[in-house]
């Protein structure tokens, strides 16, 4: 069953579309969730609060347009009011090491203390600068796409990333990471 199969068996009551839907739509929207609230159990329950909004709005979902981007839109701004909410967030290392480990134990120790440092740099962003810089740089959307999901104008997403890679690469390097180091690739190094 594809996306509109499962659409249409959902408007007719068929709790079969949502198990579709879920199985097809919830690993990226639990990434999408947990690289703004960065915290697993947040991101979990913004995803099944998102997917409660599906089942419940379900009829107003235009038929012409496509159910994903719609769908992320509202886990994008139910992560984001979730991340307002919480005054602290707990933080979980290591889900970005997707790579391949080297065999030189320094170089994995150094990737790790990189890795970490980005990913704390990207904790103490504002949320909606961390928000657009995670969907470009670790969900690969464009612009385009972010706008759409964030419900704002692209170049409203071209300034959330402007600075937010400005904010980024300056509390990268005011934590001694340096102009010249491999953390700051991830926002292009001086862009």
């Amino acid at each position: 069953m594809d996306d509109g199969e499962a659409i249409d068996a959902l408007r007719r009551g068929n709790t079969e579309g949502m198990d579709t839907l879920v199985a097809a739509h919830q690993s990226r929207a639990l990434r999408v969730a947990y690289q703004i609230t960065r915290d697993t159990q947040a991101a979990e329950d913004v995803v099944a609060d998102a997917f409660l909004a599906v089942f419940q709005r379900i009829k107003s979902l235009d038929p012409d347009r496509p159910f994903q981007p719609w769908f992320l839109r509202i886990v994008v701004n139910r992560a984001i009011s979730d991340t307002r909410r919480r005054s602290r967030f707990q933080r979980v290392l290591g889900l970005l090491s997707r790579a391949t480990e080297p065999s030189d134990p320094v170089q994995v120790a150094e990737t790790n203390e990189e890795m970490r440092r980005v990913i704390a740099a990207l904790d103490r962003l504002p949320v909606n600068e961390r928000a657009a810089l995670s969907l470009r740089y670790l969900e690969d959307f464009d612009e385009r796409s972010i706008a759409e999901l964030l419900g704002c104008p692209i170049g409203t997403v071209k300034t959330r990333l402007h600075r937010g890679r400005n904010r980024l690469r300056q509390e990268l390097i005011g934590n001694g990471t340096g102009a010249d180091a491999p953390a700051l690739s991830f926002i292009g190094g001086s862009e």
